[in-house]
């Protein structure tokens, strides 16, 4: 945080910014919400779970939108894949 990243992407790498008790990093399996066909998700179906470890979050924006294929929840909605 408040370090400038390479501005390849649109958008701001963050903490979570959630109320909920949930632990940081978050370390195990969520669900991922597909928001375009990509190879990347051959089997793969709307809600199945893949494996993350991970303490910060890049939030969905309008800017990032065209760059975005998969979001996930974890006490926030959070862009998972580009």
């Amino acid at each position: 945080p408040g370090v400038e990243g390479l501005g390849l992407l649109p958008g701001v790498v963050g903490k979570f910014a959630f109320e909920e008790p949930l632990a940081v990093p978050q370390i195990g399996w969520n669900g991922i919400s597909p928001q375009q066909e990509s190879p990347m998700f051959t089997g793969l179906e709307s809600g199945d779970a893949v494996y993350f470890v991970h303490s910060y979050r890049v939030a969905p924006t309008a800017a990032l939108t065209p760059w975005t294929l998969c979001l996930s929840r974890y006490g926030e909605t959070y862009v998972s894949g580009v």
